[in-house]
């Protein structure tokens, strides 16, 4: 299990970078990180009542709510990254028109 957590660190820096290098935009990263929690968490809800999704616990670091801790891991840092990235990506692309789709 310690694996696991060790191996999600990278994901959980990555995660952290916008609050971290864009503290211009830190109102709006929140706003999506917490939309995007509560809309992951409630799907997250609806798949575990349905058995979409069966967990052992064995495997888990625990649970809270009845669901993994690693599902709100996965809803705060995952959507992070992917903030990171774009912004990465948009900054990387400035001024490059012929590039630029952002």
């Amino acid at each position: 299990m310690y694996k696991y957590v060790i191996s999600i660190i990278p994901f959980i820096i990555a995660g952290s970078l916008p609050f971290i290098f864009l503290k211009e935009k830190r109102k709006a990263i929140a706003y999506t990180l917490i939309i995007s929690l509560c809309f992951g968490i409630l799907w997250d809800f609806w798949a575990s009542y349905l058995s979409l999704w069966v967990w052992n616990d064995s495997e888990l670091i625990g649970r809270f709510l009845g669901l993994p801790i690693e599902d709100y891991m996965l809803a705060f840092f995952g959507t992070g990254t992917i903030i990171a990235v774009y912004e990465m990506v948009k900054k990387l692309l400035k001024g490059k028109k012929w590039l630029s789709i952002f």
